[in-house]
């Protein structure tokens, strides 16, 4: 049975610790983007009568450590352990009944406790129990993953316009992600910055959350 621990894998479902952020890392790992903090170099133009010299601001930031440890992936994760850690322990304790009751008739049926008749009745209903929980365990696992995949592209995004922000107010003009270079130096990446503001971001949310409504 699929586990709310697995819905951090593509195709899999979540833990009850819930490690979105895992899900999280591999789905931004397949996603492009740019890196951020500032660095100037030469862009020549060759239409210019003369060679014109302009100075563009490049910057690098690492999306998946963003993904993997801002906490707006942590209350994507907490949401949904919220949501369905309750229905996956009610698959699991289903699970445990399905195969004591399993091990309960193969036991009487060893012992010959029970008639032929009973016995076909027993497993009759064993078969139909069976049917009810692989057709509700599929059903949990769907709905799981489509709120999984919902998640992480809230994160996403949120993280995506984070960057955006940090951008523009430190006046960068291309902003490379991890993936899109082979080596930078250490001064150029945003990524720290990011991270702090979507942790004031995060902070901002949750303090307004709590203001009292009259």
């Amino acid at each position: 049975m699929l586990t709310i621990k697995q819905v951090l894998q593509p195709k899999v479902v979540l833990s009850t610790a819930l490690g979105l952020a895992l899900s999280i890392l591999f789905f931004a790992q397949n996603h492009a983007i740019a890196e951020s903090n500032a660095v100037s170099v030469g862009i020549q133009t060759s239409n210019a009568p003369k060679a014109i010299n302009s100075m563009a601001k490049i910057a690098t930031v690492n999306i998946a450590q963003l993904m993997e440890k801002s906490p707006q992936t942590k209350s994507a994760s907490e949401k949904l352990k919220a949501d369905y850690a309750k229905r996956e322990q009610e698959l699991e304790t289903e699970k445990r009944d399905l195969q004591a009751a399993k091990d309960d008739l193969t036991q009487k049926v060893a012992e010959h406790q029970i008639t032929e008749t009973e016995l076909v009745q027993l497993q009759r209903d064993l078969r139909s129990r069976e049917r009810l929980y692989v057709r509700t365990q599929e059903d949990f696992n769907n709905e799981l993953n489509a709120a999984r995949d919902l998640a992480v592209e809230k994160v996403q995004n949120q993280v995506f316009q984070a960057i955006e922000a940090v951008r523009a107010e430190q006046e960068i003009d291309i902003v490379f992600k991890e993936s899109d270079y082979i080596t930078a130096s250490k001064r150029i990446d945003l990524t720290d910055k990011v991270l702090l503001f979507l942790e004031k971001q995060s902070s901002a949310t949750a303090n307004t959350s709590t203001y009292p409504t009259h």
